[in-house]
């Protein structure tokens, strides 16, 4: 076997696999692939211990991914990397079982309504971006080297963001900017001035209004005076700061009971954590 079309040919051939189906812009029927070659496999069964296979055939790369049929009819919305079902091109189905599962779970996606993202989550990502910018801000003699690294590395992160900010499925780097350039032109020209220019201060100037844009559903930047709580326990889902960990309280108050963040201890933002600090 050297070939993807003679992989295919093994496949379609193997009692085990359900179905097949591509996703990108490769076909095994290319007679060149530039890139790599991406595949889903639809079986009856697998081990819950593996999902993927990556390997080469000849010179390309194959990202082989693993799904059962009841996987995929378990599914309500295709989230995260399973937004490849949405788009696969199925290339092997005699039952007729995965194409049927697949249309069905794209009409599911659209009929069922977009989680809202964790308050936590996003208070996360507020804090991240702006980490970055007080980092720079407060330390001009940073090497360039490591300027250039820090501004980079926001903008990247920046665009996975704005979909997962917006419950739009991210479907990789070249679906990612095609999208922003028919849907947010004013986003895809900052993106694009960020990546063409070459003083530092005007990049972090670009690098701050993409940020501010991507995060703008849950008010942009972290700002002055606000109190963000986040963290990693699934149990909690909404608690004012104050009340549910005792140590904000000390933190943020003065002794005559004003608010160091300018409110009343009563009034200390809101909002949902994952989990709130835990002091041991």
């Amino acid at each position: 076997m050297t070939s993807v079309s003679d992989m295919i040919r093994i496949l379609r051939d193997s009692r085990d696999v359900v179905g097949l189906a591509e996703y990108g812009s490769a076909s095994y029927r290319d007679e060149r692939m530039d890139g790599d070659y991406d595949l889903i496999v639809i079986v009856g069964e697998c081990s819950p211990n593996v999902e993927s296979l990556h390997f080469h055939m000849d010179n390309t790369p194959v990202d082989l991914n693993i799904r059962t049929l009841e996987q995929i009819k378990a599914m309500n919305r295709a989230e995260g990397f399973e937004a490849i079902l949405l788009d696969a091109r199925v290339i092997h189905d005699p039952s007729g079982q995965v194409g049927a599962a697949l249309r069905s779970l794209r009409d599911r996606h659209m009929r069922t309504p977009v989680p809202p993202i964790a308050q936590g989550r996003a208070a996360a990502m507020r804090h991240g971006a702006k980490h970055t910018f007080d980092k720079l801000e407060g330390q001009p003699d940073l090497p360039p080297t490591l300027r250039h690294y820090l501004l980079h590395q926001c903008v990247y992160w920046a665009v996975p963001q704005y979909f997962e900010m917006r419950g739009l499925p991210y479907k990789g780097e070249k679906h990612a900017l095609a999208y922003l350039r028919d849907n947010e032109p004013d986003l895809s020209d900052k993106l694009e001035a960020f990546y063409t220019a070459a003083d530092l201060d005007e990049q972090g100037r670009l690098a701050r209004a993409v940020q501010e844009t991507v995060l703008s559903p849950v008010g942009g930047l972290w700002r002055h005076g606000e109190l963000l709580t986040f963290g990693d326990h699934a149990s909690v889902d909404t608690a004012d700061a104050r009340g549910a960990c005792p140590l904000a309280d000390r933190i943020v108050c003065h002794r005559d009971g004003r608010s160091v963040l300018g409110h009343r201890p009563s009034s200390v933002h809101r909002v949902r954590a994952v989990r709130l600090l835990h002091f041991r």
